[in-house]
């Protein structure tokens, strides 16, 4: 129980922050491979593409901090849940890192529809490395909070990684230690020690909205897909080749990814630019929001500009 335990909680990057009524945002279901996706559209404007890291959990409530300001500079944002988190729970499978980013490619073809731009987080920003690799002509500039895929999680998944995906969510061990991770005692000692830099974030409030996506029974599906190393994606080539205007934003005392990725990835493409932010922890897009959409938007405005 201990060491999966370890497990889960090293790699959850999950949002921890409140969902905002569907009454306050134009929320929509898009069908994928008979999947329905949820994603939100607030303003109006040059699209941006918001996608959010994974972990139990997760959901597009951890990009919910940057709307505003995207808004009142002049964007459409688009925020999706990625299939299997958040509203779009449900489907009973494992879940791969490729699945993602096939996705969030018919995504951009099909709902977006114009180039936009993508900021992204952890995993989440991993994945639209991978798509602005796959879609250049869709993917004008990418913000990335804290990705992976250039030192950790390079791993593809094999037979072996579905096998064990297999026993976690059919077998009672798994099952108990799952939930056990979802309880509220071990969500508030983990928020307050380890996603955030001062613990304060982690208020109740905060605590309730992860606990009401990781109390979904089917939420353990794309959750132990993450566990069993199902969804790493080596990104090294796309990233050393990629096109597109690249922002990487990092949270100095970040211990989930420490700022040494971001050094990895620079080493890949000299032409990113990498910006570090003290204090600023796993989630510094929340922890340091004004540092961090002041970035954002200047990276945006020189290369995905609003008319």
């Amino acid at each position: 129980m201990k060491s999966f335990q370890k497990l889960l909680l090293v790699i959850i990057l999950a949002p921890w922050a409140s969902v905002l009524p569907a009454g306050e945002a134009q929320w929509a279901t898009w069908d994928f491979d008979d999947e329905a996706i949820a994603y939100r559209v607030d303003g109006a404007g040059p699209p941006v593409v918001q996608i959010h890291g994974i972990g139990a959990g997760a959901s597009s409530a951890q990009t919910r901090y940057q709307i505003d300001a995207l808004v009142q500079t002049g964007y459409r944002v688009y925020s999706i849940d990625l299939t299997g988190w958040g509203r779009s729970i449900g489907p009973q499978r494992r879940f791969t890192g490729a699945n993602y980013v096939d996705m969030l490619g018919a995504f951009l073809t099909e709902v977006v529809v114009e180039p936009a731009a993508l900021v992204a987080h952890s995993l989440g920003g991993t994945y639209a490395i991978a798509v602005a690799a796959d879609y250049p002509e869709q993917v004008t500039a990418l913000v990335l909070n804290a990705p992976v895929g250039a030192e950790s999680f390079t791993t593809e998944p094999g037979s072996a990684n579905e096998a064990l995906w297999e026993r976690v969510v059919s077998g009672k061990a798994g099952q108990t230690a799952y939930a056990a991770l979802g309880s509220r005692l071990s969500i508030r000692s983990f928020c307050r020690s380890s996603l955030y830099v001062d613990p304060s974030f982690c208020d109740t409030e905060t605590i309730n909205d992860y606990l009401q996506y990781t109390r979904n029974p089917d939420s353990i599906y794309a959750a132990a897909s993450f566990l069993t190393s199902n969804l790493g994606l080596d990104v090294r080539d796309d990233f050393a080749d990629i096109q597109s205007p690249v922002l990487l934003i990092w949270g100095v005392e970040n211990a989930f990814t420490p700022p040494r990725e971001g050094e990895a990835f620079l080493a890949l493409n000299a032409s990113a630019n990498l910006i570090q932010i003290s204090p600023g922890g796993a989630l510094v897009n929340d922890e340091a929001q004004v540092r961090f959409d002041e970035l954002m938007i200047g990276h945006l405005r020189l290369n995905h500009p609003v008319d």
